[in-house]
């Protein structure tokens, strides 16, 4: 499992075909604990070679296919990195922060939450100490309304993820158990509104334009400065460009 979460639900499905529906979003089907399981694998909002506005857009037409065709989300499960440090990034806030405007309050009894990236598995199984950092790391998350928090009030589940297929199936195991329903963003989307009207695309965007703000008050400084280049200045030009073209896109829906 490599992507930052997984829409899991069940199908009529009992053999173990892969199911390309696009090139950056599979259903993989399989059988676990003699019940045939659908796995949605999707990229993370933090995928290096796409944009979230495009990350957002495949996961929303991904879902909105499943939606149609009658398949009901099971849970949903979201690896998250827990390094060796207790300090959060701003982008896991971020990415938090969307993914729960993706899903809606009412979805989060079916999350569970899996640290990952706690222990190199290059070294074998982690020892009783890296075991306790990682707890460590979940209570702190947890204790955070803002990230784990409000999930875990209402229902949700955080466990460290000990990247082994044993786990692995364990998890999905878990999650393929909650009761089918939708999303909120599936449920938005049917109710007519665009991809930017949605609570995800209004997140999107407000995270975009604090980006945009903070580029150009960047900007503004380093005009100011008489030793910046126009290498410098142009560098940062593009950057709101970019910002700028993330937010037009955002506008064009799924």
């Amino acid at each position: 499992m490599l992507s930052h979460y997984r829409l899991c639900s069940y199908e009529s499905i009992a053999d173990s075909r892969r199911e390309t529906v696009t090139q950056d979003a599979v259903s993989v089907s399989c059988t676990i604990d003699r019940r045939p399981v659908t796995l949605i694998d999707t990229p993370g909002f933090n995928d290096k070679d796409r944009t979230e506005v495009q990350i957002l857009r495949l996961i929303s037409k991904h879902l909105m296919e499943k939606y149609q065709e009658g398949t009901k989300l099971n849970g949903i499960i979201f690896l998250q990195p827990i390094v060796s440090t207790s300090r959060v990034t701003g982008s896991e806030a971020t990415i938090t922060r969307l993914f729960k405007a993706l899903l809606g309050r009412d979805s989060f009894d079916r999350v569970v939450i899996a640290g990952t990236h706690w222990y190199n598995i290059q070294n074998g199984p982690p020892t009783e100490a890296e075991r306790q950092t990682a707890l460590k790391r979940i209570a702190e998350r947890t204790a955070c309304e803002e990230l784990w928090g409000d999930m875990v009030a209402k229902g949700a589940q955080a466990v460290p993820y000990l990247n082994t297929q044993e786990d692995a199936r364990r998890i999905v195991s878990v999650v393929s158990g909650f009761r089918a329903k939708d999303i909120l963003i599936q449920k938005e989307l049917m109710a007519g509104k665009s991809l930017e009207e949605t609570a995800a695309g209004k997140e999107l965007n407000k995270q975009k334009n604090e980006e945009l703000a903070l580029l150009r008050d960047e900007l503004r400084a380093l005009k100011s400065d008489r030793d910046a280049t126009e290498m410098e200045l142009d560098q940062l030009r593009r950057k709101i460009e970019e910002k700028d073209d993330e937010i037009f896109d955002l506008k064009r829906g799924c």
